[in-house]
Protein backbone atom coordinates (compact mmCIF):
# COMPACT_ATOMS: atom_id res chain seq x y z
CA UNK A 1 0.00 0.00 0.00
CA UNK A 2 2.68 2.51 1.01
CA UNK A 3 4.82 1.49 -1.98
CA UNK A 4 1.92 2.30 -4.30
CA UNK A 5 1.51 5.78 -2.77
CA UNK A 6 5.24 6.47 -2.99
CA UNK A 7 5.33 5.27 -6.60
CA UNK A 8 2.34 7.45 -7.51
CA UNK A 9 3.95 10.51 -5.88
CA UNK A 10 7.24 9.75 -7.63
CA UNK A 11 5.54 9.55 -11.03
CA UNK A 12 3.54 12.70 -10.29
CA UNK A 13 6.76 14.55 -9.41
CA UNK A 14 8.43 13.46 -12.63
CA UNK A 15 5.41 14.49 -14.73
CA UNK A 16 5.17 17.85 -12.96
CA UNK A 17 8.84 18.65 -13.54
CA UNK A 18 8.52 17.63 -17.19
CA UNK A 19 5.52 19.93 -17.64
CA UNK A 20 7.46 22.78 -16.01
CA UNK A 21 10.32 22.19 -18.45
CA UNK A 22 7.99 22.10 -21.46
CA UNK A 23 6.14 25.27 -20.45
CA UNK A 24 9.38 27.18 -19.79
CA UNK A 25 10.37 29.58 -22.54
CA UNK A 26 13.72 28.87 -24.04
CA UNK A 27 15.71 26.75 -26.40
CA UNK A 28 13.96 23.55 -27.43
CA UNK A 29 17.29 21.69 -27.51
CA UNK A 30 17.91 22.59 -23.88
CA UNK A 31 14.39 21.43 -22.95
CA UNK A 32 14.91 18.14 -24.77
CA UNK A 33 18.24 17.57 -23.02
CA UNK A 34 16.68 18.14 -19.58
CA UNK A 35 13.80 15.80 -20.43
CA UNK A 36 16.26 13.08 -21.46
CA UNK A 37 18.33 13.55 -18.29
CA UNK A 38 15.20 13.28 -16.12
CA UNK A 39 13.96 10.27 -18.09
CA UNK A 40 17.34 8.55 -17.72
CA UNK A 41 18.10 9.27 -14.08
CA UNK A 42 14.94 10.76 -12.56
CA UNK A 43 15.94 11.66 -9.00
CA UNK A 44 19.41 12.93 -9.94
CA UNK A 45 17.97 14.71 -13.00
CA UNK A 46 15.29 16.51 -11.01
CA UNK A 47 17.76 17.62 -8.33
CA UNK A 48 20.22 18.75 -11.00
CA UNK A 49 17.48 20.64 -12.88
CA UNK A 50 16.46 22.57 -9.76
CA UNK A 51 20.10 23.36 -8.96
CA UNK A 52 21.35 24.49 -12.37
CA UNK A 53 18.57 24.11 -14.93
CA UNK A 54 16.31 26.96 -13.90
CA UNK A 55 17.62 30.20 -15.31
CA UNK A 56 17.65 32.39 -12.19
CA UNK A 57 19.47 35.12 -14.07
CA UNK A 58 16.54 35.44 -16.51
CA UNK A 59 14.08 35.78 -13.60
CA UNK A 60 16.32 38.38 -11.93
CA UNK A 61 16.64 40.41 -15.15
CA UNK A 62 12.86 40.30 -15.73
CA UNK A 63 12.15 41.44 -12.17
CA UNK A 64 14.70 44.26 -12.46
CA UNK A 65 13.26 45.42 -15.81
CA UNK A 66 9.75 45.36 -14.36
CA UNK A 67 10.88 47.55 -11.45
CA UNK A 68 12.54 50.05 -13.82
CA UNK A 69 9.40 50.27 -15.97
CA UNK A 70 7.22 50.76 -12.89
CA UNK A 71 9.46 53.56 -11.57
CA UNK A 72 9.54 55.24 -14.99
CA UNK A 73 5.75 55.08 -15.25
CA UNK A 74 5.22 56.44 -11.74
CA UNK A 75 7.66 59.30 -12.39
CA UNK A 76 6.28 60.22 -15.81
CA UNK A 77 2.56 59.81 -15.21
CA UNK A 78 0.51 62.96 -14.90
CA UNK A 79 -1.70 63.63 -11.90
CA UNK A 80 -4.98 63.09 -13.80
CA UNK A 81 -3.69 59.75 -15.05
CA UNK A 82 -2.64 58.71 -11.54
CA UNK A 83 -6.09 59.75 -10.24
CA UNK A 84 -7.74 57.69 -12.95
CA UNK A 85 -5.62 54.61 -12.29
CA UNK A 86 -5.26 54.70 -8.53
CA UNK A 87 -8.28 56.72 -7.40
CA UNK A 88 -8.47 60.19 -5.99
CA UNK A 89 -8.96 61.62 -2.54
CA UNK A 90 -11.12 64.35 -4.08
CA UNK A 91 -14.11 62.01 -3.95
CA UNK A 92 -13.99 62.19 -0.16
CA UNK A 93 -14.39 65.99 -0.28
CA UNK A 94 -17.84 65.85 -1.88
CA UNK A 95 -20.54 66.78 0.63
CA UNK A 96 -23.27 64.26 1.25
CA UNK A 97 -26.06 66.52 -0.02
CA UNK A 98 -24.14 67.07 -3.26
CA UNK A 99 -23.77 63.38 -4.06
CA UNK A 100 -26.04 62.11 -6.81
CA UNK A 101 -28.90 59.98 -5.61
CA UNK A 102 -30.56 57.28 -7.57
CA UNK A 103 -34.33 57.10 -7.52
CA UNK A 104 -35.67 54.08 -5.73
CA UNK A 105 -37.06 51.44 -8.06
CA UNK A 106 -40.83 51.31 -8.30
CA UNK A 107 -42.49 48.61 -6.26
CA UNK A 108 -43.76 45.77 -8.30
CA UNK A 109 -47.14 44.29 -7.56
CA UNK A 110 -48.41 41.01 -8.74
CA UNK A 111 -51.93 41.04 -10.18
Amino acid sequence: MIETIITALYILLIITVMIVILVDKGDSGRKFAWLMIIAGVPIFGIVLYFLVGINQRHHWIFKRQHQKTKELFEKGATEPLNNLLFGSDAEDLVREESEPTLPSPPEMTLN
